[in-house]
């Protein structure tokens, strides 16, 4: 595969050993594409590939004004969020482009497990009302990192 093809591939897929795996070999760039890997396996909710991911220094989680965060908001993977808002470069992007954001937010959601409680909230309003949603909630248990097989919905 040409331009770093494999590791898009298998972030999106979520295979997370085969990440950690392609990232050992000099040759491999997870940054190609501005961070297109990172954004893929956000967008998917993905984590296991997200960490291995941020482990290299060259993945810039933050790449295109933060759009692996949005995919994962966008799509609810609120695990995957709140790894990519370890990083400290999504925050002080998030801090520029939100102005309803500060640092103070992200000690708060580490600390409280605000995730956890946007997630309720989104239920709750779900619940009033009177729609389903279809999608699946991703826990982190759901991937298995020697495993190339995806959840089903």
């Amino acid at each position: 595969m040409r331009d770093n093809e494999a590791i898009i591939s298998a972030s999106e897929d979520g295979r997370a050993y085969t990440v950690a795996t392609l990232l050992k070999d000099p040759r491999v760039n997870p940054s190609t594409r501005d961070n297109e890997a990172i954004i893929r396996a956000s967008e998917k909710g993905h984590v296991n590939v997200i960490i291995e991911l941020m482990k290299d220094p060259r993945v810039n989680p933050s790449a295109r004004m933060n759009l692996a965060l949005y995919k994962a908001r966008s799509s609810q993977f609120y695990t995957v969020e709140k790894q990519l808002l370890k990083d400290i470069r999504v925050r002080s992007l998030l801090m520029i482009t939100d102005p309803n954001y500060t640092d103070a937010d992200w000690s708060s959601e580490s600390s409280n497990d605000n995730v956890s409680s946007r997630t309720d909230s989104i239920n709750n309003n779900n619940n009033n009302n009177n729609t389903t949603s279809n999608k699946r909630k991703i826990s982190d248990a759901d991937y298995n990192c020697g495993s190339s097989k995806r959840p089903h919905p």
